[in-house]
């Protein structure tokens, strides 16, 4: 009777071992599971940081191009032309340009709209991609730049004297000029540079 009662004690505690020892595995590979989700979530939301830093990065270096726009170029095609033809390669680089070490674990690029683009709208694309070791999160945002010069009357239009007289042309080009000074007083570079369409990819 005894042995019996040995041998029942003995195989209890070989099933209360057993539960407790599959209790044991099932709880660290959950916390295992655990571990390795919350570490892909981590690396996902540095890489999305770093993505959009560079974003707000380029989104600065495009506001200092279109001051630099808006003080030295005062026709609607001249705004226009220093964007898309005289200066648009230097354009693209000059908001490529990326300080710091990070610039070597990232890849930007920049293209320009040509089919939503016009006079009055000058649409590009950015995608961003940056790689942390065995891990990359690209990123996609397009931006427009407006022309403020739309529409406003230049020098040009008045230097025909034959259709229109000395007095009459100069009192009107000093009045045009007068309110453009004044429109270029309100002109803000924050105003004229839209992103849209920010996707992550």
């Amino acid at each position: 009777m005894l042995r019996k009662n040995k041998g029942s004690i003995l195989i209890m505690s070989l099933m209360i071992f057993s539960i407790i020892s599959m209790s044991c595995i099932t709880c660290s590979g959950l916390i295992l599971s655990s571990s390795r989700i919350s570490n892909l979530d981590y690396k996902d939301e540095q890489l999305r940081q770093k993505n959009l830093g560079t974003i707000e990065i380029i989104h600065s270096n495009i506001l200092k191009e279109v001051s630099y726009a808006i003080e030295n170029m005062k026709t609607e095609d001249d705004y226009y032309d220093y964007f898309v033809k005289n200066n648009s390669l230097n354009f693209i680089n000059k908001i490529k340009n990326l300080p710091g070490d990070d610039k070597n674990k990232i890849n930007v690029n920049i293209g320009y709209n040509r089919n939503l683009s016009n006079k009055a709208f000058l649409h590009y694309n950015v995608s961003t991609s940056y790689s942390l070791k065995n891990y990359k999160k690209h990123a996609i945002v397009s931006f427009k730049i407006i022309n403020p010069y739309l529409g406003k009357k230049d020098e040009e239009e008045f230097k025909d004297k034959e259709t229109v007289g000395r007095e009459e042309a100069e009192e009107k080009f000093d009045e045009v000029e007068s309110h453009n000074i004044q429109e270029d007083i309100k002109f803000n570079e924050d105003e004229l540079v839209i992103l849209y369409n920010y996707k992550e990819i």
